[in-house]
């Protein structure tokens, strides 16, 4: 991607990088504010998930686009440029049809499963499995 304008230039990794602050920046006050523990791996986890669901808004967004233009005299497709906005993690073609790539499908599911582990060892610990509560 080329950028003439450092303020507009915005990538998959910037707006991850946002969302994985948002979300350390959350859990983080809430050590503070409500006493709370902070744990890195449930909070990237967080992270990835909002990530996801602002990557399937963005080829919502990209539907909802084509669907409307179909019915004007708008042009029909979106430019190629905003389309490949962040190819790196959704693919939109020119009808607006969309779908996450692969290998962000698979480190959201990766962070997830990391996460699960580590609350599956810490209940474990805390022998809040096979207590009856």
């Amino acid at each position: 991607m080329h950028c003439t304008d450092a303020c507009t230039c915005v990538s998959s990794h910037h707006v991850f990088l946002r969302h994985a602050y948002n979300q350390f920046y959350h859990d983080f006050s809430n050590v503070d504010l409500k006493g709370t523990n902070f744990y890195w791996c449930l909070t990237f986890s967080s992270a990835f998930k909002t990530f996801r669901l602002a990557a399937l808004r963005h080829g919502m967004q990209h539907r909802t686009l084509y669907t409307t233009r179909v019915y004007t005299n708008l042009v029909q497709e979106a430019p190629m440029e905003a389309r490949q906005r962040f190819a790196s993690v959704v693919d939109v073609d020119r009808d607006g049809v969309f779908c996450l790539e692969q290998p962000f499908v698979a480190a959201v599911d990766a962070a997830e499963k990391e996460a699960d582990d580590w609350l599956i060892n810490v209940c474990k610990k805390m022998d809040l499995l096979t207590s009856k509560y």
